[in-house]
């Protein structure tokens, strides 16, 4: 991983983007020296918004590689790089709330992305969907996108039903797979709050959330009316885009 990021500081400043990759060969000379470990070597790494959103959709795809995600595929790398939409430039009318440019990879089953990050998938034999009463009836695409999220942290400690009647015109609830892309982006998330998705309904009355449990990881469910059973909870939300 070290090496990846040391390759990309190297492509950046053949860029001329000085300062961005001088930021990742400290970064990448920090995690060499500490044994950081794989995963997390990137997020040690301070790098949007200080760079570009070319800079940060590189950060980003090449997490999803460093996962495996292409060989998940059967494509190489180059391909798979290929596969994926680049970030556009954000909307005026986002800059309040969604500030947090995301890709997002939806060709790898929820399950099996859980498996490959770690995370513990407790919604297993539980029916799961996107929100059937969104106003909007958003579905989730098949093939990769990109969205604008503002990483749970506009609605905080309140419940899924009651964050669900405050959404604009041009936002939804965050689904349970959107926040582990979210996740994949930046692990370090949960350590600021943990993750509400009102934009997964599990069974009839449920909403998928992402919390940690003695640092692990776990991806569960509850009622949509309940309060979070600790403070810190926050609902992610995306923009339509």
């Amino acid at each position: 991983m070290v090496a990846e990021i040391e390759k990309l500081a190297r492509e950046l400043r053949g860029r001329n983007h000085l300062e961005a990759a001088g930021v990742l060969t400290i970064g990448a000379q920090i995690a060499r020296k500490l044994g950081v470990p794989e995963f997390l070597q990137v997020e040690a790494i301070k790098v949007y918004p200080e760079i570009s959103l070319e800079d940060e959709w590189q950060r980003q795809s090449h997490r999803f590689v460093d996962l495996g995600f292409h060989k998940e595929l059967n494509l190489t790398e180059e391909k798979y790089f290929e596969s994926l939409p680049e970030f556009t430039v954000q909307p005026e009318s986002f800059k309040k709330g969604l500030k947090s440019p995301l890709l997002r990879e939806t060709r790898i089953p929820i399950e099996r992305k859980c498996q490959l990050t770690k995370v513990e998938y407790l919604l297993r034999g539980l029916s799961q969907s996107d929100w059937s009463n969104d106003p909007q009836k958003y579905k989730t695409p098949d093939l990769p996108y990109t969205i604008w999220t503002d990483e749970g942290a506009r609605f905080v400690d309140m419940p899924v039903r009651d964050v669900r009647k405050e959404l604009a015109l041009d936002e939804r609830g965050g689904t349970a797979a959107d926040g582990i892309d979210l996740y994949i982006a930046k692990p370090s998330i949960l350590k600021i709050r943990s993750l509400d998705f009102p934009g997964t309904s599990v069974g009839a009355y449920d909403a998928a959330y992402l919390d940690l449990w003695m640092d692990v990881p776990w991806l569960e469910n509850r009622f949509v009316g309940d309060p979070a059973h600790k403070s810190g909870f926050g609902a992610l939300i995306c923009s339509r885009q």
